[in-house]
This record gives C-alpha cells, structure tokens and sequence, in this order.
C-alpha cells in the first residue's frame, strides 16, 4: 500500500470501534480509533489502531497495541476518503464496515444496521393510582399503556420516594401480558 488517499469501494466507511483479532479477513486488524467527521470539520487526522490481541498496558488502549496516524474526510455526507500508510506488517489490514453503526438508543445484536430503538416510545404517560388505604397499609397502582404486543418488551418500575428507591419495595418486571405494577 502506498501512502495516499483511498477510498472503501465495497464499504461505507472504516471501522471506528474495536475489530476483534481474526476478523476482517487478517489476524491482525486496523481501525480507526474516534468519530468519523462531518463536512464542516474537514479533513482530521485520526489514529488508526493495530489489535495486535496483547490487550491493554500501561502506554496502550486494549485492542490498541500499536497506531497508525491517518487522514479522514467527509464527501459530502455521500462517503469518506482515508489518507491511509502501509502497514507496519504482514497480516495486518485495514478494516472497513460494510453497515452504519447504531446511532445513541438503537442497537442490534451486532452494534451495526438494521437497528431498532433500544427503549420503548410511549405515547402516554403511565397511569397512577391511589393511594388505596386498607387498615394501617396503603397501596399505589401504576398502569404502562403500551400498545404493542411484544413478548421481548419489558419495563423496569421502581417506586420512589424523593428520587430514592423505597425500603423493602422491590423493583418489578412489567411484560407484555402484565403491565400493572402495585
């Protein structure tokens, strides 16, 4: 490879998280070590990071072993060019992404596209009942009305007080076939 201006042909862009050793067709992959920039920011020098499966030490980032300082630039949000130099050694390459990483609150069991919202979007606020009073103990309902049926969906629900957790109220489970906590 000699040092110049490539572009991925087969691949958006090149990898900006941690590419594990053995995958992307090397033992020993390169990516790039921070965000890809936008128009506006031009060209920026990155590093780009040899896993070279040491894992980290004191002067290293784990499945940072070693870098190389490269260029990226943003074309016109249509795709990135890399000013990229040879390789330190062989079997080192490299690595693009063929799938755009999830953005912030959408994930995939790869991290990669097609990706979905991680959390639930209601469109109502939860319904809250009570207090119901029976003898020397009270009761609060809270009603989650969601829709979709999805077995997978879940809700987290702790009760509160003052923004702290209450004593010996556990936190509940709320699924699709139950979604009243009391």
């Amino acid at each position: 490879l000699d040092p110049g201006w490539y572009r991925f042909a087969m691949a958006e862009r090149m990898a900006d998280s941690c590419v594990h050793r053995f995958d992307c067709s090397t033992t020993m992959p390169i990516w790039m070590n921070g965000s890809h920039p936008t128009v506006a920011d031009g060209m920026v020098g990155r590093n780009a990071c040899v896993n070279l499966g040491t894992g980290a030490s004191a002067t290293s980032l784990a499945c940072c072993d070693h870098h190389i300082e490269i260029g990226v630039m943003n074309c016109l949000d249509k795709y990135f060019v890399y000013y990229l130099k040879p390789t330190p050694q062989c079997p080192q390459a490299y690595c693009a992404n063929d799938k755009m990483k999830c953005p912030d609150g959408q994930g995939s069991a790869t991290g990669f596209a097609p990706c979905e919202d991680l959390y639930p979007t209601t469109m109502d606020k939860p319904t809250f009942n009570g207090p119901l009073v029976n003898n020397h103990a009270f009761r609060f309902t809270c009603e989650i009305n969601y829709p979709q049926h999805d077995p997978n969906l879940r809700f987290e629900v702790q009760w509160t007080i003052d923004g702290q957790p209450i004593p010996n109220v556990p936190d509940l489970t709320l699924t699709d076939s139950r979604r009243v906590a009391n």
